[in-house]
Parts: C-alpha cells; structure tokens; sequence
C-alpha cells in the first residue's frame, strides 16, 4: 500500500522509513501547484526504497463508513420534490472540515455543480446529527466528491465535524 504524505504549512512533507524510522523533512513546493496526483519514490540512508503520494488537501480526510441521506436542491436552494427521484441514500466513505466522500446508494444522477443538501449521523457518543448544503466538485462512478457550503456562522454542524474529525486522528 503506498503511504499518503500530508504537505504541512510551509510546502514541506516529513518522510518516514517504514523499514528503519528514519525520517527526513523537505520541501516540496514544486509540487503543490501540480494538479495530478504526484508519487514520489524514496530512497532512505538505509538503502529502503518506498513509494509515497503526497496529499495536498487543506484539510485531512477521515475514513468513515456513515449511511446518509441527499436531496438536489436548484440554483435558489430550494428542494427538487422527491417524487421526481431527485433525492436518494447514501453512505459517506470520508469526511474534512471542508468536504466529504461519499457513494450514491440510488439510481439518482448527480452533475458537478449540483446542490445538494446532505443529512447523516456521526459515529459519536451523540450520534451527532449532521445536515449540510454541499456542492458536488467531482463524481467517478457512484462517488461524489463535495464540498462543504458554509449557509450560516452559527451552523452546529461545523463544531461537530471538527470534533468529530479531531477525535479521529
């Protein structure tokens, strides 16, 4: 399984020997503004060679398996009527502070550049409830890619999925 690198604030990325442990920071800024996905191979002092990827997401994503629900809403974010098969189930597969993953259950389609409006429960002592506009950014087969939209500065949802997420990791 090739690793997963997170880039910290400053362009940098800490390498670490799965054979040995020894670790190396450096810079990789000429990478972050590629915009495929960059694989990288790592020679260590010990003669190990490993690949890894380098993530280069704001936020860090946690692996969930969440059963979910979506309803499309239009331009003016008001709901499509469910009876047109505009909405469906869902299971979110991964979670951040600005988006998620997750995979259509149903036969509904969904474009980049949808709304939707998504509602799940977290995994947590609460079963904290979560209901969010997203903004559908990639699909490749059933999964969606979204992103999260912020509707209001008071919105409980973000305080929970930061702890949510922080309690993960």
């Amino acid at each position: 399984m090739i690793e997963q690198i997170q880039i910290a604030p400053g362009d940098t990325a800490t390498f670490i020997c799965p054979k040995c442990g020894w670790s190396k920071t450096l810079s990789v800024l000429k990478y972050v503004n590629e915009e495929r996905e960059i694989k990288l191979k790592i020679r260590c002092k010990c003669s190990h060679q490993y690949v890894v990827t380098l993530d280069r997401r704001k936020h860090p994503r946690t692996e969930t398996n969440l059963y979910g629900i979506y309803i499309k809403t239009n331009l003016h974010g008001t709901f499509i009527r469910e009876k047109t098969g505009e909405s469906g189930e869902m299971r979110v597969i991964n979670l951040s502070k600005s988006g998620l993953r997750f995979q259509l259950l149903s036969n509904t389609r969904a474009e980049p550049g949808d709304y939707l409006f998504v509602e799940f429960h977290l995994d947590d002592l609460n079963h904290s409830r979560v209901l969010r506009k997203v903004i559908v950014r990639t699909i490749r087969d059933s999964n969606v890619s979204a992103e999260l939209i912020k509707t209001d500065e008071s919105d409980f949802s973000d305080q929970v999925i930061n702890t949510y997420i922080y309690q993960k990791t």
